[in-house]
């Protein structure tokens, strides 16, 4: 009997230093994954900025909110008790730069730090499909009617007389452009109390011009980002407000980071550059100048210029070439 009662007092002092042994080792594992979890993140952040310490933009949700709540905050300060919102007017056209829209949309709505009270796009065109002809209109276009967006503007040329009269009359405290497609003249850039901020995905003044993605792939750059300046009557040319660099990987095409390009500078926008703004921090006077020493050009694109040489093109070359010509004119 005395020997089956050590038998079992042994089983269970084993049984406990057994369960013991298993919850330390639990919590170490929870604790390592964690630790594991933040080193991923941090490797990730310094991925996503090439090595660069610079300034991130809210990404996750609870971030964002905080953001668009300081922003309200400090824009209901600078406008003072009684007075209105800062007033948004957008100006865009294609795909790539809804996400721009959206962005302005969601802060800009009910309760908002501002006000989108207007958008531009360019007017319906003829096109033709399946031998039939229709008039198509713009993504931007399309994007603003299911927003409900109350003012809405098509002009053929932004020099028409009824649109800059009915801008104007708007009054927009500040207006922001994205590959909107034509040119600003001095009358629509004098409409806004606080300027035109135009969101360009290239490293100004690095790429000025209609292409500077395309430009940026094909000519091989290891870099490239997007630039908010302030809009001027020579292209491309106005003073920065904020610029974010991110690295290139070889694999991009033109298609997908002009997508992600705008999204990025949409960000950038609504949580950092328009609170500046609208606190009276930052204006056209006080953003970086551009270096004209530095400038280079996004001309057009050819058709012809799709065309791969394989006797006279290094295979690095033409690799470039399908990236930045993605879509068209390549195929």
């Amino acid at each position: 009997a005395s020997r089956a009662r050590s038998a079992w007092v042994g089983v269970l002092v084993a049984a406990s230093l057994l369960g013991g042994c298993c919850r330390w080792l639990s919590a170490f594992a929870v604790r390592g994954g964690e630790g594991a979890t933040r080193s991923h993140r941090t490797l990730s952040a310094r991925r996503e900025d090439g090595g660069r310490a610079v300034r991130k933009p809210c990404s996750r949700p609870a971030a964002a909110a905080a953001a668009g709540r300081a922003l309200t905050a400090r824009s209901a300060e600078g406008s003072g008790a009684g007075q209105s919102r800062p007033r948004v007017v957008f100006l865009g056209s294609p795909e790539c730069v809804c996400s721009v829209l959206e962005k302005l949309a969601e802060a800009g709505g009910a309760g908002g730090a501002f006000d989108l009270c207007g958008v531009v796009t360019q007017p319906p065109k003829n096109v033709t499909r399946k031998g039939k002809m229709s008039l198509e209109k713009t993504a931007i276009h399309r994007r603003a009617e299911e927003l409900g967006i109350r003012q809405l503007w098509t002009p053929e040329k932004a020099k028409d007389e009824q649109f800059l009269s009915e801008l104007e009359a708007l009054a927009p405290d500040i207006c922001i452009t994205a590959a909107y497609g034509q040119y600003l003249p001095k009358r629509f850039l004098a409409a806004p109390r606080l300027g035109t901020l135009n969101l360009h995905p290239s490293l100004l003044p690095r790429w000025r011009g209609a292409s500077p993605v395309q430009r940026a792939l094909v000519a091989g750059d290891v870099e490239t980002g997007i630039t908010i300046l302030y809009t001027v009557s020579k292209m491309d040319s106005g003073p920065i407000a904020l610029q974010r660099t991110i690295p290139l990987l070889g694999s991009e095409t033109s298609e997908h980071l002009l997508d992600y390009l705008f999204r990025l500078g949409a960000d950038l926008l609504v949580n950092d550059v328009l609170p500046t703004v609208f606190q009276g921090e930052l204006s056209q006077e006080t953003a970086t100048q551009q270096d004209e020493a530095l400038v280079t050009h996004a001309g057009l694109i050819a058709k012809s210029e799709g065309m791969l040489w394989p006797h006279n093109e290094t295979a690095l070359q033409m690799r470039d070439k399908v990236r930045g010509f993605f879509g068209w004119p390549g195929r």
